[in-house]
């Protein structure tokens, strides 16, 4: 956290950091949660750096799929515009990644995944939801490589 502070659920544990705290190493496939503490008149804005590896396929949640999803939810949130759970399954799926259902539900996180790949990647990409989009990727050309790869993203690596 370089200003602000940010509330993660990692697991079972929540944490609440500060710039103050140092950093928090987030392990693959760990159920995990990250959103902006509370603001204030004196601190209207939170800053956290992400880290990612390099990515090694076209599903993974990488660089470029962060800072989709990021200014995605900052020009939601900014512009009173609301949060779209298909955008979202959308980036997800296209990241690897997937909405955490709660835990009692059986089999939450296949289900999850399920749900991902129907509204996310069909349902969504049908009705013209993309995973990345060029003002928002700093490598758009990757962006648009792994699109023209599925079916349902080819019409949006053209633009």
């Amino acid at each position: 956290v370089l200003e602000g502070s940010v509330h993660i659920t990692l697991g079972n544990k929540c944490l609440f950091l500060t710039p103050e705290e140092g950093e928090v190493c987030i392990l693959p496939f760990t159920r995990n949660n990250l959103i902006p503490g509370p603001l204030s008149d004196t601190q209207r804005t939170t800053k956290v750096l992400l880290s990612a590896p390099k990515a090694e396929g076209d599903r993974m949640l990488d660089f470029l799929s962060y800072e989709n999803y990021y200014r995605y939810l900052d020009q939601a949130i900014s512009c009173n515009e609301g949060i779209d759970i298909l955008q979202i399954l959308c980036m997800f799926d296209a990241g690897g990644s997937c909405i955490a259902l709660p835990r009692f539900i059986l089999f939450n996180m296949a289900l999850s995944m399920v749900i991902g790949v129907v509204l996310g990647r069909w349902v969504g990409r049908l009705l013209g939801y993309q995973p990345y989009y060029k003002e928002w990727s700093t490598d758009w050309d990757t962006a648009r490589q792994r699109m023209a790869k599925c079916i349902f993203q080819r019409r949006f690596a053209t633009t």
